[in-house]
């Protein structure tokens, strides 16, 4: 029987001796990254060296197959990618909220309500005003109206102008969003590229790119919160491909990145397009077959709350709480000045509109204010119901203050309101759906923020380093190094004994 060389035994030796140091180097890795963000807990996959003898037509006749060792087969990183998959789709649908509940949360600090210094009350003064002066029309009252219709326009103004506000900053934000999914998607591309390189002979060499998937998985939970992503890795490459919402143009195609514009509509506000121009809803989950579920990431939830393509339009967007101030102030203003003209001033002459709107032809939030003329002249508000007045005559003016109980015939109203509103009863309408669409908001944003806390506990699970794990491990690795010294130095010694001892003749 043919018998192994002396040396068999020492490359056995050495080589569970590099295994174990490249282990004990693995898991030193681990205890240093454990708390480095996106690292992915690493393993070292063992396998038996190919026996002695191979199998061969000329192979000795031996006992056997003789085992030669331990090698290192990969570094393998451990990730649940179903797991990371649904942390995605959750975070993306928590920003949907967030985003929703930012706009929502502003709009609420706008309006104001309720509150005694809000709208609500600028109108209950304005009304008791024109009261107080049907029951006495004296100069004092006169003024009092001028000073509290002065007031209400004033905040009509502000009103405006913080929504409209609101709606440069959505905007803003919209197109930030937009070049940090450009930014995201061109690094994911690069390391595309570079996983490639590394993995390209992986069946060979045993390489993983394991830094550079732990990067790439990262920057894509990033990119998660700004939209519905799908990510498909092409098993021969490494390398992904990613799509979001209902773009038919992947973002990312290998280590080509498509960029996203943030484009202007016809109202003045920013939509996204795609890389050819279209106009794409980055929102959209895929499958859903319904547009009213484009609820997801950060950038669609900005837009929903801005135009109400899922929020609402009961007053529980930008847009429609804009179009709702505007119609108070419209209909106020055509509603007092229908009435006014058929008053009489002081001095007997028909009354001139009460509200006007500058230089603009259209009245609207922005622009309602109390006529220059009568601001100058109080004596021009038309109390009176007829000429030559009566001492006292406040006629007109009842009718004045008797016009909040309704809003004028032919009113277009938004979509939800009832057909017959009073001015305060439209205005609490709109908050009170501004206010629930807040709240819901508010509460999806904290119920998907859970799933997301949740799930991303599912994956430290999987990927995440536990020190008292390792701990074990590095005893483990330790104690098998050495062993793998010990038998190295034995085989030392058996051949310490055969090249200085054979043939010594000792005494």
């Amino acid at each position: 029987m043919n018998r192994l060389n002396s040396f068999f035994g020492l490359q056995i030796g050495l080589r569970a001796l590099q295994t174990n140091q490249a282990a004990i180097d693995v898991t030193g890795n681990n205890i240093a990254n454990a708390s480095t963000t996106g690292y992915s807990r690493e393993v070292v996959d063992l396998t038996e060296t190919d026996p002695y003898t191979p199998p061969a037509f000329d192979a000795p006749v031996m006992a056997g197959q003789m085992g030669t060792g331990v090698q290192v087969a990969q570094i393998q990183r451990m990730r649940d990618t179903f797991t990371d998959s649904m942390y995605r789709e959750q975070t993306g649908r928590q920003n949907f909220y967030t985003a929703q509940n930012d706009v929502l949360s502003k709009i609420q600090a706008v309006v104001n309500e309720p509150s005694s210094t809000g709208l609500s009350n600028a109108l209950q003064s304005f009304f008791t005003a024109w009261q107080q002066v049907s029951q006495d029309p004296s100069a004092s009252n006169r003024a009092v109206l001028a000073q509290d219709t002065g007031a209400l326009t004033d905040m009509l103004h502000s009103m405006s102008s913080d929504l409209t506000q609101l709606n440069t900053y959505i905007n803003q934000t919209v197109s930030a969003n937009v070049d940090s999914v450009n930014s995201l998607t061109s690094q994911i591309a690069a390391l595309n590229g570079q996983i490639q390189a590394v993995e390209a002979n992986k069946a060979n060499t045993g390489q993983n790119a394991n830094t550079l998937r732990d990067q790439r998985d990262v920057l894509i939970d990033q990119l998660s919160q700004y939209g519905a992503i799908t990510v498909n890795e092409a098993p021969a490459t490494g390398m992904d491909t990613i799509t979001m919402g209902n773009m038919t143009t992947p973002l990312v195609s290998g280590t080509t990145a498509n960029a996203l514009t943030a484009a202007t509509d016809a109202n003045g506000n920013k939509v996204v397009d795609d890389s050819s121009g279209t106009q794409v809803d980055l929102g959209y989950v895929s499958g859903s077959g319904s547009s009213t579920d484009d609820n997801s990431g950060l950038v669609q939830g900005y837009i929903a709350a801005r135009d109400g393509a899922t929020s609402g339009s009961n007053g529980s967007d930008l847009t429609a709480q804009i179009n709702n101030l505007n119609i108070l102030a419209q209909q106020l203003a055509t509603s007092v000045n229908a009435q006014q003209t058929q008053g009489y001033d002081t001095s007997g002459n028909p009354g001139v509109n009460f509200f006007t709107s500058g230089t603009s032809p259209t009245v609207d939030a922005s622009n309602i204010e109390l006529n220059p003329l009568i601001a100058a002249n109080t004596d021009l508000i038309a109390a009176a119901s007829s000429t030559p007045a009566a001492a006292g005559d406040g006629g007109n003016a009842l009718k004045i203050a008797n016009l909040q109980s309704a809003f004028p015939a032919g009113t277009t109203f938004v979509t939800g309101f009832p057909s017959t509103q009073t001015f305060s009863g439209f205005w609490q309408t709109s908050v009170f759906n501004l206010g629930l669409a807040g709240q819901t908001a508010n509460s999806q944003e904290t119920s998907y923020q859970a799933m997301v806390s949740q799930l991303d506990n599912q994956r430290q699970q999987t990927s995440g380093v536990s020190n008292d794990q390792e701990m074990t491990n590095l005893l483990q690795y330790q104690h098998g190094y050495e062993a793998a010294a010990r038998v190295i130095n034995t085989e030392d010694s058996m051949l310490d004994t055969i090249v200085t001892g054979l043939g010594v003749i000792t005494a």
